[in-house]
C-alpha cells in the first residue's frame, strides 16, 4: 500500500511539474526511434492539434502497440486499453488488482485508470524515461517496459476490450 502511495504521488509531482504533452519531440527521440526499428517496431510521427507524438507497433503478437508522449525532459511510453463497462461496476475489486499489479508484476511502470473527457475509461500502463540519451540505458528501459507492459496487461485482461488504443488518450 504504501509503495502505492509513494509511486502515486511520485507521478502527481511529475505531471504537476511539467506538461501533460509537449508540442514538439525532444531531440533524442529520433535516437531513440531509430532503436525501437532495430528491435523490430514500426513507429510513425503524429500530431493532433499541437500535440506531437509517436505510435509504435510490432507484428510480435506479444508485444503490445503502444504511443510515446513528449513529457517534461523525457517521454512517455504508455499503454491504453478501454475498459469493459462490467469491471467498473465492482471498482473495488478492479482497484484491488490494479494495486496488486502494481507491487508485484510490474517494476518500473504504473498501472491506474485514467477517465478521458469522453467519459470513457482506460487501463493506462505508463513509464517515464528522460531524453538524455545512452545506447545501454535506453535498451535496458525498452527491455524493462517490454516485460512490464506484458506482465500489467497479462494481469488485467480480464477487465480491458482486446487491444489497446491506438493514439493517446489525453484529457
Amino acid at each position: 500500500m504504501r509503495k502505492c502511495l509513494v509511486a502515486a504521488l511520485a507521478l502527481l509531482l511529475i505531471n504537476v511539474n511539467s506538461p501533460a504533452f509537449a508540442t514538439e519531440l525532444p531531440p533524442a527521440s529520433e535516437t531513440m526511434v531509430a532503436d525501437l526499428i532495430g528491435l523490430g517496431y514500426q513507429c510513425k510521427a503524429q500530431k493532433a492539434g499541437d500535440e506531437a507524438y509517436i505510435t509504435v507497433t510490432h507484428e510480435q503478437e506479444d508485444l503490445w502497440d503502444f504511443v510515446v508522449i513528449p513529457s517534461g525532459k523525457g517521454l512517455i511510453f504508455s499503454l491504453n486499453f478501454k475498459l469493459k463497462a462490467e469491471s467498473l461496476k465492482d471498482r473495488l475489486k478492479l482497484f484491488e488488482e490494479i494495486n496488486a499489479t502494481n507491487a508485484d508484476k510490474v517494476k518500473m511502470t504504473q498501472v491506474f485508470i485514467y477517465k478521458h473527457r469522453n467519459g470513457n475509461e482506460y487501463l493506462m500502463v505508463n513509464a517515464w524515461t528522460p531524453d538524455a540519451y545512452d545506447k545501454a540505458a535506453f535498451a535496458a528501459f525498452v527491455l524493462q517496459w517490454q516485460e512490464d507492459s506484458h506482465n500489467a496487461a497479462l494481469s488485467l485482461r480480464d477487465h480491458f476490450e482486446a487491444r489497446p488504443a491506438k493514439a493517446p488518450q489525453t484529457p
